[in-house]
């Protein structure tokens, strides 16, 4: 996913994103667009984890978005965007990642449906990789609790967002508040309400910023209702290189002993990834992943190494491998794995995502 840097609102973001793809209509107020891509990639796992992924589908997705300017300085638009799990044994082959509306005006922006949290807007900053080896926004989705919980993306949410000129740069806020519709985490706890907020300064090439993820959970231990994160980081983006990272600290994950019981455990998360782009055409990137709880030996720590050719805007073949160092073995991040992969793009292939 492209992020410009120095945009607006969360609907600029979005716009820019899809302006490269296939437009399916356009017209004075209105227009339609196609965008997405297909991979297949081929992963082993030298330390015989259980999660062993062998020929999957690389994180293929299709999306169709569109807008209409309804009058000045007011518009609405809508994307509707699903996972392509083809050749994914334990998956579903076709899933809802996103589903939304959103409304443009000059106080803001306002979205409903499924979307990307107000947490991801600083988990995103790392998570950039290509492959499904590549560092997995710690913070965001690694524990149960946390993918369930709205820390990536939230179910039945209403987010607002606005930007304020500071400066050469602009402030970017924003709020979330949503329901998860009783999701399971295991047989015996459950999120209901979740809720969060962001504040980002972007300029340039720059972009940091704050956020903080709650949920309201039932069947936790010692008298908890809840489960929460909070989470800083900063990223840089140039002609020739990124780098980014953040810092989480969290009550939302499990050991991997508890996964039927109902503790959760404080954690501590530290996730980085670099690129550097040799050309138009080579990048290299390295990623490294660290995740530790107070209470007991669960740990994750890997690093990602990776090499990205891409033939032109369409087209991209890819290499990377993950060099293990973590305790946490029946984490799908366990494990020195080797992958490689194709990418074909219905929009013109992102310098980054």
């Amino acid at each position: 996913m492209k992020m410009k840097h120095l945009a607006c609102t969360i609907a600029g973001l979005f716009l820019a994103n899809s302006a490269n793809a296939i437009e399916l209509h356009s017209d004075a107020t209105s227009n339609l667009i196609l965008g997405g891509w297909i991979g297949m990639e081929y992963s082993h796992n030298f330390d015989d984890s259980p999660y062993e992924a062998g020929f999957n589908s690389g994180a293929s997705r299709i999306f169709l978005t569109g807008t209409h300017k309804v009058a000045d300085n007011f518009s609405m638009y809508g994307k509707l965007e699903y996972a392509l799990a083809f050749s994914d044994k334990d998956d579903m082959e076709f899933n809802t990642r996103l589903g939304y509306i959103g409304a443009q005006t000059e106080f803001g922006t306002i979205e409903a449906g499924k979307l990307w949290s107000t947490f991801y807007d600083i988990a995103q900053y790392s998570d950039t990789g290509i492959g499904n080896l590549k560092d997995a926004a710690t913070g965001a989705f690694y524990a149960p609790a946390s993918e369930v919980g709205g820390f990536g993306r939230a179910d039945n949410a209403l987010k607002y967002t606005n930007a304020f000129t500071v400066g050469q740069g602009k402030v970017l806020v924003g709020a979330l508040v949503g329901e998860q519709n009783d999701t399971k985490i295991n047989t015996k706890v459950s999120i209901n309400a979740t809720y969060g907020g962001s504040l980002r300064y972007a300029q340039a090439g720059l972009q940091f910023g704050v956020a903080y993820q709650g949920a309201n959970a039932e069947g936790l231990s010692n008298n908890e209702d809840r489960i929460d994160a909070t989470i800083v980081g900063a990223m840089y983006n140039s002609k020739s290189f990124l780098v980014g990272g953040n810092y989480t600290i969290a009550n939302n994950n499990q050991n991997e002993n508890a996964m039927n019981g109902g503790n959760l455990v404080d954690s501590k998360a530290i996730e980085a990834f670099a690129h550097y782009r040799f050309d138009s055409s080579l990048k290299t990137y390295l990623g490294y992943n660290q995740l530790n709880t107070d209470s007991d030996n669960h740990e994750v720590d890997y690093f990602t190494l990776g090499l990205v050719k891409n033939f032109n805007k369409k087209a991209a073949i890819y290499a990377e491998y993950r060099i293990d160092n973590g305790t946490a073995e029946n984490s799908y991040f366990y494990g020195d794995t080797l992958a490689i992969g194709m990418q074909y793009y219905f929009s013109d292939y992102p310098q980054y995502w």
